[in-house]
């Protein structure tokens, strides 16, 4: 009886080990259902290189938009129906906040560097999505919560 407890506790730990040891690339990426910016990735031609993904964006709404440094990106890279994120490798100058202001605003709009890792993505990545993390205004002051908005884009073969 002894004996098969300690077989059934080992092979319970080893399926855990094995699963914490490897990538979970059937994770679900983060569901983003507001619409508070236009996104759109900038042509080939206005890209330092043709791999980035780069995004110009401009905020809808009546408020002001505050995004952290980085505009809070995640990126998520898709393959033969299977979703992982990878880093951002844009280093970024400054740490601090960027402001939108309101859709009328001097300032509405901002270009979004997104340089994805695909060094540390196996396979050939087919679709990539990026979201940006921020937070509307209420009256000119940014609200606590996290407000997510995203962008998937189709990726060419042989990145």
């Amino acid at each position: 009886m002894k004996t098969r407890i300690f077989i059934k506790s080992l092979c319970v730990t080893i399926f855990l080990l094995i699963s914490a040891c490897t990538n979970n690339f059937s994770s679900k990426t983060p569901n983003t259902e507001l619409d508070f910016l236009n996104i759109s990735e900038l042509p080939n031609d206005q890209k330092i290189y043709s791999t980035d993904l780069d995004l110009y964006i401009t905020n809808k709404t009546s408020d002001c938009i505050v995004f952290p440094y980085d505009f809070g990106v995640q990126i998520f890279l898709k393959s033969n129906g299977d979703w992982a994120e990878v880093q951002n490798l844009n280093q970024f100058a400054s740490t601090e906040d960027i402001i939108l202001t309101d859709s009328s605003g001097y300032e509405p709009e901002a270009i979004v560097f997104v340089s994805p890792d695909y060094s540390s993505f196996p396979g050939e990545p087919t679709l990539a999505k990026i979201i940006l993390h921020g937070y509307l205004c209420q009256n000119g002051k940014p609200s606590t919560e996290l407000s997510s908005e995203h962008i998937e884009i189709s990726l060419g073969v042989g990145l």
